[in-house]
């Protein structure tokens, strides 16, 4: 199909009136403050036979499929959504499928749906004409899955001293990560950057205050590129394939520590993540911006017009099977401009250690950015080699999601034949699937 226009917006979605839960950690808290604004950050495409796509990147924990289908039922049958959240975890719900994480403020949640309505439908911008894209290896991120000798706290108190070898959150140098910095930019006629599209896999789950709505470190990029092209530019994040990764930053000082948390670090055979320095944090925030603009200075530019563009949405496969719910299901989705730079997206929470497997299939020369954390059921995704080592991504994080099964046994081979399909269907001219 022919690309007709292409556009983006950037739409405020406000804070909750009256008390509300940030979404992302258990037990869920009340925000107090608001550090920076929340926003959807989305690009409007339309085609020549009038079918409307709506790709971007909202600020909250998670997009389930209730959501999309609010959504849709708002704006149409002729608009598909390939729709992300950044994970920040400092916002209100917009999952309604995970309530254990945060609650959904229901007036809060129809007023986002009507910002972004009325911002597709309403909101003026300016029609974009090409394309660049570009990427950079980075030291920015850190596997959060170590394999350690941890003791038991729990059982300490009640006197039994056990120690035992398991997958601990602390960072692991030696894990898996993708340490790329992929970045997708447009231009409008003036020649003019409107849009960033940039992908890092870390976890946005470090703000400032634990009680301050907070777009984290996404929002402080945001607010670089937008000192540096401009207050109209739309940043879109990407987390990619963030399950198993964080930002690789300086701890803070343990003197400026609370007590709880200096307890927490001296406590022998007790590897944990330790707290940011706040300042080292905004630093390597400021990194990722300096390295977006680097990569713009030395990219080659691709007229829009007129050019083809493709989406397809793939069938959703089970992956995890609850005891209580059945089968629940990982779907795979991509987009296409220009038969060259390509967005591959998928619901839940995919660990780094599906890079290498997801590289293998996707080639260099079809310049894609892969992500996790698009609409659809919510959970971590963990290749066969971690699920056999147990961890928080593995058994502990169900409880906190509603679940309690266990993950089908030929994941992989669900995985890899998914993201084949995809890539058969990106090397192809014109097709559907």
């Amino acid at each position: 199909m022919k690309l007709r226009t292409i556009r983006a917006v950037e739409i405020e979605l406000g804070v909750p009136d009256n008390p509300t839960h940030l979404a992302g950690f258990y037990p869920p808290r009340y925000w107090s403050h608001q550090d920076d604004a929340l926003k959807a950050s989305l690009m409007i495409v339309t085609t020549e036979s009038d079918q409307v796509i709506i790709f971007g990147s909202l600020d909250t924990l998670f997009l389930d499929s209730h959501f999309h289908n609010d959504l849709q039922s708002r704006l149409g049958d002729n608009y598909s959504f390939y729709l992300v959240a950044s994970h920040t975890h400092n916002a209100p719900a917009l999952a309604r499928s995970v309530p254990k994480l945060g609650a959904i403020n229901e007036r809060w949640y129809q007023q986002v749906l009507d910002r972004i309505v009325d911002g597709i439908s309403t909101q003026k911008s300016q029609k974009l004409v090409e394309i660049g894209q570009g990427s950079a290896d980075t030291e920015l991120v850190v596997n959060r899955r170590l394999y350690a000798v941890q003791l038991d706290y729990k059982g300490l108190k009640r006197g039994k001293i056990r120690l035992s070898r398991q997958v601990v959150m602390a960072p692991n140098e030696a894990g898996h990560t993708d340490k790329k910095l992929k970045t997708v930019l447009f231009r409008c006629a003036s020649g003019r950057i409107r849009v960033v599209v940039w992908s890092l896999a870390a976890h946005p789950a470090f703000a400032s205050s634990y009680q301050s709505i907070s777009a984290d470190f996404p929002g402080r990029v945001r607010s670089f590129i937008k000192q540096k092209y401009g207050k109209d530019v739309v940043s879109i994040f990407l987390p990619g394939l963030a399950g198993s990764s964080i930002p690789k930053c300086r701890p803070m000082s343990i003197f400026n520590r609370r007590l709880s948390q200096i307890m927490v670090t001296l406590a022998p055979f007790n590897k944990s993540i330790a707290p940011f320095d706040e300042a080292a944090y905004y630093l390597w925030s400021q990194k990722i911006g300096n390295k977006i603009v680097s990569i713009a200075n030395s990219l080659d530019w691709v007229e829009l017009d007129g050019s083809a563009f493709r989406h397809t949405q793939r069938p959703p496969q089970t992956i995890f099977k609850d005891y209580n719910f059945g089968g629940i299901d990982v779907a795979f989705k991509a987009l296409i401009f220009g038969e060259t730079v390509s967005f591959v997206l998928m619901n839940g929470e995919p660990l780094s250690e599906w890079t290498s497997v997801f590289n293998s299939s996707l080639t260099s020369e079809q310049r894609f950015i892969i992500s996790g954390y698009s609409t659809g059921d919510c959970l971590y995704i963990p290749p066969k080699s971690e699920i056999r080592q147990g961890g928080y991504e593995i058994n502990r994080f169900q409880s906190f999601f509603g679940l309690d099964g266990e993950f089908v046994s030929d994941i992989d081979n669900v995985m890899k034949t998914e993201i084949n399909e995809v890539a058969q269907w990106l090397a192809q001219k014109e097709c559907s699937l």
